[in-house]
């Protein structure tokens, strides 16, 4: 919604942006920002390569991180309007394979987005901005 005494647009969420940059510039704002989601998501697919290569697991509690293939699987990308990381690794996971999905969600994934969420929402606010001032000076 635009603020008329500040000149800035407040959104909340990542698709009302999408859809809201599509009209500006005939959709020349949405298409750069659809392309940009997997790199805006980059820091969330490290962070969570990061905690998956220190994971604590086992009986004796000791600190063995998952499989390279594993940590490597973390990946940065794009679903519809979305930035998503997805684990791409083929076989993964300790043990309970049929158990790793909530694992990972509670140990790796949740953490890392709870981690670089601030990072994420700077970096998306300063791309949209580069945008929208590439689109009004052209």
């Amino acid at each position: 919604m635009p603020n008329p005494l500040t000149g800035t647009v407040a959104v909340r969420g990542l698709e009302p942006l999408v859809r809201g940059t599509a009209v500006l510039a005939g959709g020349g704002i949405s298409k750069p920002l659809l392309a940009e989601l997997p790199k805006l998501a980059e820091p969330v697919a490290a962070e969570a390569r990061s905690l998956a290569s220190s994971i604590v697991h086992g009986a004796d509690h000791q600190q063995v991180g998952l499989g390279e293939t594993t940590v490597a699987g973390y990946q940065a990308g794009r679903r519809g309007i979305a930035a998503v990381v997805r684990q791409r690794a083929q076989r993964t996971g300790p043990g309970d394979v049929h158990r790793f999905g909530s694992f990972q969600m509670r140990k790796i994934l949740i953490p890392a987005l709870r981690a670089k969420e601030e990072e994420v929402i700077a970096a998306v606010d300063e791309f949209v901005g580069s945008l929208i001032e590439r689109s009004l000076g052209a």
